[in-house]
């Protein structure tokens, strides 16, 4: 697993690194990067499928430019012991099978949580394969047991575990005092970092997300080509894709390129507090500093709803000439 990856003191002349969410795909570039032969093997068609697909793809082709080998849409049957090292049997779509070999297999598809043992049902905790069920105030189903981290299953990230552990300290405190003003835990503005070359950082609605739940909303792009401090900096590849209501109220936003877990997080609290683009746009951010780039997602909104409008392009043209007389 990840753990023991980071522990082996040789490093094998191949590798296949089976998964290719946040883990494998980190690892990926990292073996890539020291030599390695590399060969990733996803379930999906792309890397990052919980991801916009852009950046999936994104990082896709400079994992292959950088000499690795991707496998989608396959599925791991058995794996087997060699002569060579290692070898792993896939299922494609169509049924086939295929071996791909390498020294070392590195499995990467996550973790289910460990609960034997911990005689859960006496204590009427609930869970399931995913972990052990709480509530938004980090409370089991039995009161005054309370779950935090990995181990509820809710997001699996430092920072979600070391947020739920400062909910839950208060509400234990709180349990006993004042049980009826229990602190939640909000989810809205859940973010996550990738730390690839470029990162690959993630808050709140996909765009698909956002289709699914039935919600009008807009998509916002603007690519790290026209960011001045990218082109400088000669870091100029990457997107930034900022999802919207109508009225422009902040829903998700996704980034792919230099820098892009510290970018994120002026929008990770845009969504967080429901703030509008116009609060993004109407906030002064210097120049050329990589923090232009939410002023300069936010500024799409305008460009797609007034300029390029014609009904709103026809009035203002109306409302110039009337000014003018």
């Amino acid at each position: 697993d990840s753990r023991s990856a980071l522990q082996i003191e040789t490093l094998p002349r191949s590798i296949i690194i089976l998964g290719g969410g946040p883990i494998g795909t980190e690892f990926a570039q990292m073996f890539q990067r020291m030599g390695v032969s590399v060969t990733v093997v996803e379930s999906n068609a792309c890397l990052l499928p919980r991801e916009e697909p852009e950046a999936g793809r994104f990082l896709l082709n400079i994992l292959l430019k950088e000499g690795a080998r991707f496998l989608g849409e396959r599925r791991a049957v058995r794996a087997a012991r060699t002569a060579a090292g290692k070898a792993l049997v896939l299922q494609g779509k169509d049924g086939r099978e295929e071996t791909v070999e390498a020294e070392e297999i590195l499995v990467a598809t996550g973790r289910a949580p460990n609960v034997e043992g911990l005689e859960l049902e006496r204590a009427e905790v609930a869970f399931d394969r995913h972990g052990i069920t709480v509530d938004n105030a980090m409370q089991t189903t039995r009161r005054g047991v309370w779950a935090i981290g990995d181990c509820n299953g809710l997001y699996q990230f430092t920072h979600m575990a070391e947020h739920e552990a400062g909910v839950c300290v208060k509400n234990i405190i709180r349990s006993r005092l004042l049980p009826f003003m229990l602190e939640r835990m909000h989810f809205r503005a859940v973010a996550w970092v990738t730390f690839t070359d470029p990162e690959v950082a993630h808050c709140g609605l996909t765009e698909a997300e956002a289709e699914e739940r039935g919600i009008q909303h807009l998509v916002l792009r603007y690519n790290f080509d026209h960011l001045d401090r990218a082109v400088i900096e000669n870091e100029p590849g990457g997107v930034a894709k900022v999802i919207t209501d109508r009225r422009g109220r902040l829903l998700g936003a996704h980034m792919v390129g230099a820098h892009a877990g510290d970018l994120l997080q002026e929008l990770v609290l845009g969504v967080r507090l429901g703030l509008k683009v116009m609060d993004i746009s109407q906030t002064v951010h210097p120049y050329p500093a990589f923090v232009q780039m939410a002023r300069r997602a936010a500024n799409v909104y305008y460009i797609q709803t007034v300029y390029e409008n014609p009904r709103r392009v026809a009035l203002l043209r109306w409302l110039g000439g009337f000014g003018r007389a």
